[in-house]
């Protein structure tokens, strides 16, 4: 599905033994370059959060439940209010968007003996298997970097000199600064090949090419 508008949405998720507890989103102005606002989605669980996790994010289960919301409620309201399947949507994860459809299929989905049935009806699952159109900033920066190697958020802005602003490992500010990182390397210039270095490589080639001719005119 293509785009239709000029706002982008950028998300990030936090899960907790494979199942999202936070949903964090950063609407982006694409033709003002302009990031508009960012949202937190904090997603009501059924399990202890370990120590780990709520060292890293903040989130325990008592939290989560008292602000938080079932995934497939969210989940309407990203497609209701923030257009999730006629925008652009970018994240810092190839599987960002196929783990939101999973989770919330499988969150939404209640059996009756061998009949599986919606909780929430617009969310069958012919609406779960569109998918906008997306980009992965992650791949941006290696072409523009020309760094092919694993980066993460933080060392991804860390190299292009914004470094991280927020609480990492929060949804809403990493999605925060995957707006951030995106509006940087679409206006950023494409580092250009180092000169120096082609023209050793020129001279090299030249220098073969000539060896080689005169080594052929005494056969």
């Amino acid at each position: 599905m293509r785009p239709t508008s000029k706002i982008a949405n950028c998300i990030d998720l936090e899960l907790h033994e494979d199942e999202i507890i936070e949903v964090g989103l950063t609407t982006i102005d694409l033709s003002r370059r302009q990031i508009i606002k960012s949202y937190s989605f904090p997603i009501k669980h059924d399990k202890r959060i370990s120590d780990e996790i709520y060292q890293l994010t903040g989130w325990t289960q008592s939290k989560l439940n008292k602000g938080g919301e079932e995934l497939p409620v969210v989940y309407k309201r990203l497609l209701e209010k923030y257009g999730l399947l006629g925008r652009l949507l970018i994240t810092d994860d190839k599987d960002e968007f196929k783990t939101l459809n999973r989770d919330t299929d499988r969150k939404n989905t209640y059996q009756i003996g061998c009949h599986y049935f919606p909780h929430i009806p617009e969310l069958d699952r012919g609406i779960l298997l569109q998918a906008p159109e997306q980009m992965n900033v992650s791949n941006l920066f290696r072409i523009k970097y020309k760094d092919f190697s694993s980066q993460s958020l933080e060392g991804m802005l860390k190299a292009t000199g914004l470094g991280f602003v927020g609480r990492q490992h929060r949804a809403k500010d990493d999605s925060y600064n995957i707006a951030r990182l995106f509006l940087h390397l679409i206006d950023a210039p494409v580092i250009q090949p180092n000169i120096g270095e082609i023209t050793a490589l020129v001279k090299e080639d030249i220098a073969k090419a000539m060896r080689q001719a005169l080594m052929d005119s005494f056969q």
